[in-house]
């Protein structure tokens, strides 16, 4: 890119979630929408935590049944007891295994305020994590061409006047 005494080159990598990151999220928060549609509590919200993502397809039916069950078997006095105990997220957490397809999820009650309108509403958890940033980018700076990497100037319209030219150094 050229203009008004000044020239540049940019190149750009997008850095990210790779591809099974993507998909993994998008089966997980298709679980999230098929629960809060197939299950219904007046008194708790889930959260959700996948412990272990199976190899075969969720069997949703099963996981929202056995949630309904375990949902309409907790006491939200008991909830709200041992919530002050162990904490908002530590109160009857239920685990469930289904052998088949190899999933692991474990469900946490948190007790709604007042009286809602009978949807779940999946809460999500537990995905926090360091991302190292620093060695993709070097990673990729060091596969660039080396005639166009190593000191790049940065223009800007308002220091044009000053005449200051600015050099940031890559390596």
């Amino acid at each position: 890119m050229e203009g008004d005494e000044c020239s540049f080159y940019l190149e750009a990598k997008i850095l990210g979630e790779d591809d099974p990151d993507r998909r993994r999220a998008k089966r997980r928060n298709g679980i999230h929408h098929e629960l809060s549609a197939r299950v219904r509590s007046d008194d708790f919200f889930v959260w959700i935590r996948f412990d272990v993502d199976g190899h075969r397809p969720i069997p949703i039916r099963r996981l929202a049944e056995a949630a309904q069950a375990w949902l309409e078997g907790l006491e939200p006095n008991e909830v709200r007891r041992q919530n002050q105990v162990a904490g908002p997220l530590g109160a009857m957490p239920y685990v469930w295994h289904d052998e088949t397809s190899g999933w692991t999820v474990t469900l946490v009650p948190v007790l709604k305020s007042s009286k809602g309108t009978g949807k779940v509403v999946g809460l999500t958890g537990g995905d926090a994590s360091w991302i190292d940033d620093r060695t993709p980018i070097r990673k990729a700076l060091d596969q660039a061409n080396p005639a166009r990497v190593g000191i790049a100037r940065q223009w800007s319209p308002w220091r044009r006047w000053r005449g200051e030219t600015h050099h940031l150094s890559l390596r």
